[in-house]
């Protein structure tokens, strides 16, 4: 499996409707990039994968699926000024969470849980409900946001951008080299998906 196929299946969701987001360069007063949302009811294909991990679009994807399951899901811990996210990270690993943290788009963090398999939505936002408790993030927005949907009747749930964008560029280890999202996930995501059974 190449490093894309790979990512389009770990984030892989909702496949008939998706997000871009472009930043325009202003920020709000508590510090978030501001930028416009645009959502699109359209196949998800490989190919904007590709486009979002070469910079060339800021794609986002909808976790639930069409039959109200989801393979990940995501604390989006939407502060800015003063935030450390360092802090939540080391809380993550004291409590030895299967969790992985990225830092947003617009400048706070992402926590996501990835699942090896589907879960029900409705279990996926109780766990992640109950983590972000855990971690003194209770009232951080949850993904998914909706416990079901109904495609033919045109809801299709919230999406949320995905990490790796332009990721040659922004995904770097503290000597500024590139870490690729398939080395990265590949050498962790076999241990820490087993340990999510537990969890849930």
């Amino acid at each position: 499996m190449s490093s894309l196929e790979f990512f389009s299946k770990l984030f892989g969701g909702l496949t008939s409707a998706y997000g871009t987001y472009e930043l325009t360069g202003a920020r709000r007063a508590d510090g978030k990039a501001e930028g416009r949302a645009l959502t699109k009811k359209a196949d998800v294909t490989l190919d904007l994968f590709a486009k979002h991990l070469k910079g060339e679009l800021s794609l986002g994807i909808v976790p639930i699926m069409k039959d109200n399951n989801c393979k990940w899901g995501c604390i989006d811990v939407d502060e800015y000024d003063g935030f450390d996210p360092l802090k939540i990270i080391k809380k993550i690993r004291e409590l030895n969470l299967p969790l992985f943290p990225y830092r947003s788009k617009s400048g706070g963090l992402h926590i996501f849980l990835h699942i090896d398999g589907v879960v029900p939505a409705t279990d996926m936002i109780d766990k992640l409900t109950q983590l972000a408790s855990r971690l003194g993030l209770a009232d951080c927005e949850i993904f998914p946001k909706q416990r079901t949907i109904n495609v033919e009747l045109g809801t299709i749930g919230n999406w949320l951008n995905l990490p790796y964008q332009n990721a040659e560029l922004k995904t770097r280890n503290k000597r500024h080299r590139p870490i690729h999202c398939n080395r990265r996930f590949r050498k962790s995501s076999t241990t820490l998906f087993s340990q999510t059974r537990r969890f849930l």
